[in-house]
């Protein structure tokens, strides 16, 4: 039921209740104490307002073993962006230069005094790391997430206060001139979303966790939605939500590493199964932290910390496993110590030892999903031992549903040249005349990965309106080359169909990454996934096709574009999927694309 009556400050009594459109975060006392500039404060900020507002006025989690705390936040409204860019000339820098200049240009235009001063006095109020955060106009709207397209730096008061004054500005210009960085200008391109319609606001947040020695970081961090869309089992209901949980900051379920979902109908489930040596393949072995000696972002692996946070954390041994080469160990509850062993965030106590929590954060995205009227993303951290909740963000969850059926008819079956079984989700592309192709084993051996990923995104800029088919190994948009090609997805941006490919033998595996920001883009441009399992019953990579059919080559036959036309069928219900041949293949035009 919707809360009619709970009042925002601005509407108490009168009766108004809240409203997600027509909440202004201007209006509210808390902004207007902590605003620094005039202007808008942009979406982030109205999606953060929204959910704190809701969950303090209801008092939602009251009588529960959990509390929900804000970081304090302070607000940077839109009149610094106008200012900046007006007063230092860099309209002709945005329109002419490219962005490594333009940030260059950013980097060295002085600030406004108002601003300076007014920074400064934030600065000497905060305790402890602040993370400095992009808020646009444009970003987290009902239609546009922008998720990942701008910037969140992380920086603690190391060293002299002159320094920490200095880089928090240096950080501000950054995150200013990243308005106009190439991932946002192409989002804003295909989209058909004007510049003059877009401007900065900032949030300076204070960063949510515990000093640990001379790291700063929450125990747990993830983000919540209250949807599943790419469901890898059809026990998983829609409607019961997910979580993507990682140990230490939240930038690992947000990026394409590796974290851990739970599907809050079950959280004991995992899409990579119960074998060992694949839920190792699939797990967290590093974390983020801020460094409180140089105030900077950091990461550190498990192995070389798990001494150190054994003291830290007395509820490790539920987050930890110790793998020996064959079986997975409670880190509480095995001795040996071994060189062969390697230690992984597993969280495989986590459904059993902390059911309470998962039950609460299910109750809790469904009653800001019932009060929002559409489904949410919300980023969040949790501190096991004193059941502290920290709400970071809150935003609409632009997706489109996947609840179409979709049955594959017979003939795409018979002319198959792909097909998986696993983690497929409804999705339908009639028609498309080209598919693109990374080579898995041209691709291993490639000595240069990056390379490969810009020549996807020159592909992907000439097929612009055909919605093509992109195949390549392991995980795209991954962060780690070796685990899959590095793109951006502004240079996956055109396809509309994408395929990972595993090949176990060559270390490629898929990872149904929902919940990252490149996964909430594909949902939102209706970008449709499909996994191929190479090798395993019920998949197909039919090598004949790929291997002997014309085509187009760059690299060397490392990226190649064969003419179609193709069509993409996925049963989400069934769990099958194919990528089918609609007419025999014919040869590329010769004028090319």
């Amino acid at each position: 039921m919707r809360f009619d009556h709970l009042m925002d400050e601005y509407g108490a009594g009168r009766g108004k209740p809240i409203d997600y459109p027509s909440f202004e975060p201007t209006d509210l006392e808390e902004v207007r104490s902590h605003l620094i500039g005039g202007g808008r404060v942009g979406g982030k900020a109205k999606g953060f307002l929204f959910a704190k507002t809701l969950l303090q006025w209801t008092g939602f989690a009251s009588g529960k073993p959990f509390a929900f705390v804000f970081p304090r936040t302070f607000y940077v409204g839109t009149d610094l962006f106008d200012e900046f860019i007006s007063r230092n000339g860099l309209e002709e820098c945005v329109r002419e230069l490219p962005f490594e200049d333009t940030a260059k240009a950013f980097l060295k235009a002085p600030l406004p005094a108002w601003f300076e001063a007014d920074l400064e006095r934030t600065l000497r109020q905060v305790e402890g790391p602040i993370a400095i955060r992009s808020s646009s106009l444009l970003e987290d709207s009902l239609k546009f997430a922008f998720a990942g397209k701008y910037l969140t730096q992380f920086l603690a008061p190391a060293g002299s206060f002159s320094s920490f004054l200095e880089r928090a500005k240096e950080m501000v210009k950054l995150a200013l001139a990243y308005t106009f960085n190439p991932a946002a200008a192409e989002y804003r391109r295909k989209h058909r979303l004007k510049i003059r319609h877009e401007k900065m606001a900032l949030m300076i947040q204070e960063v949510m966790g515990k000093r640990r020695g001379k790291m700063f970081y929450p125990e747990l961090a993830g983000v919540g939605l209250s949807r599943v869309a790419r469901r890898f089992s059809p026990r998983i209901r829609k409607e019961d939500g997910m979580l993507r949980m990682c140990f230490g900051l939240g930038t690992r379920t947000t990026d394409r590493c590796f974290a851990r979902n739970f599907y809050l109908t079950d959280p004991s489930l995992r899409p990579e199964g119960s074998v060992a040596k694949e839920i190792v393949r699939h797990s967290q072995e590093s974390f983020d932290y801020v460094d409180l000696e140089d105030g900077l972002m950091k990461s550190a692996g498990l192995e070389e910390k798990v001494e150190e946070l054994k003291f830290l954390h007395r509820n490790l041994g539920k987050f930890v496993s110790v793998y020996d080469g064959y079986l997975l160990h409670s880190l509480s509850g095995y001795f040996e110590d071994s060189p062969a062993n390697r230690y992984i965030f597993s969280f495989e106590q986590m459904p059993r030892a902390f059911r309470g929590f998962f039950s609460f954060m299910r109750e809790t995205l469904l009653f800001l999903e019932e009060q929002a009227g559409f489904a949410v993303d919300v980023e969040f951290t949790y501190e096991t031992e004193t059941g502290e909740i920290g709400i970071v963000q809150s935003r609409p969850l632009a997706s489109y549903e996947h609840l179409r059926p979709v049955r594959i008819p017979h003939w795409a079956e018979e002319r198959a040249i792909l097909a998986g079984n696993r983690m497929i989700s409804n999705g339908f592309l009639p028609r498309t005349d080209f598919l693109v192709l990374v080579d898995p084993m041209g691709y291993l051996s490639c000595g240069d990965k990056f390379r490969a990923a810009r020549a996807v995104g020159e592909v992907n800029r000439r097929l612009e309106g055909t919605s093509y088919v992109l195949v390549g190994p392991g995980r795209w948009g991954s962060s780690n080359p070796e685990l899959g090609v590095p793109v951006r997805y502004s240079e996956i941006s055109n396809c509309g169909c994408l395929v990972e490919l595993g090949l176990p033998s060559s270390g490629f595996s898929p990872e149904l990454s929902y919940g990252t920001h490149f996964f909430m883009d594909l949902d939102l441009d209706g970008i449709i996934y499909m996994p191929v399992y190479v090798g395993e019953e019920g998949n197909l990579f039919d090598r004949d096709f790929f291997e002997g059919s014309p085509r187009e080559e760059m690299l060397g036959g490392l990226v190649r574009i064969y003419r179609g036309p193709f069509a993409v069928y996925l049963d989400g219900e069934e769990e099958r999927g194919v990528v089918a041949l609609v007419e025999e293949v014919s040869a590329p035009r010769e004028e090319g694309w």
